[in-house]
């Protein structure tokens, strides 16, 4: 087998984590972007668990916008289905803990970061429905409470993760 890319490892990383929360999720990566989509074939039409939302739908999703990505699929057969921002954020935030001073760590951190700057700052992340500490370390780094190196820390004593 052929080692992994740093893309791979970094994407692999995400799935295990949504996988350890009972997210099930398939990931792929294109030299260009990555995409998660979960097969929806065990779920009943129109019922998607809240964590998950159809790539298609425009009230979730945002349109294309220049320098900002694809936006919501204009088709909707074969559905495809993605986990919301909040849980994406989620798993970020626990790769982060878990890989702090890792390559994989210091590119979760870029994409929290990207959350900030552009989920979250265009309204498609509803940071209430990250569970407790995640949430209020969330808002912490975001509103510059906090300088990075001590959040870092708070963040993996709150998920228990050592050296």
């Amino acid at each position: 087998m052929a080692a992994l890319s740093a893309k791979e490892k970094f994407i692999a990383s995400v799935a295990q984590t949504l996988n350890s929360r009972e997210i099930p999720c398939i990931l792929w990566a294109t030299a260009f972007s990555t995409s998660m989509a979960c097969p929806p074939s065990s779920l009943p039409p129109g019922e998607l668990p809240p964590h998950f939302v159809l790539a298609a739908d425009h009230t979730a999703l945002p349109p294309w916008r220049p320098g900002r990505g694809t936006g919501y699929l204009k088709f909707r057969t074969p559905p495809v289905v993605v986990p919301r921002s909040h849980v994406l954020l989620e798993a970020y935030m626990r790769i982060y803990a878990r890989d702090f001073g890792k390559w994989i760590g210091g590119n979760t951190l870029c994409m929290i970061c990207y959350m900030i700057e552009y989920v979250d700052n265009d309204g498609y992340l509803d940071v209430d429905q990250l569970p407790e500490p995640l949430r209020t370390l969330y808002l912490e780094l975001r509103d510059e409470k906090t300088p990075t190196r001590p959040w870092s820390e708070n963040l993996r004593a709150a998920l228990g993760v050592s050296d």
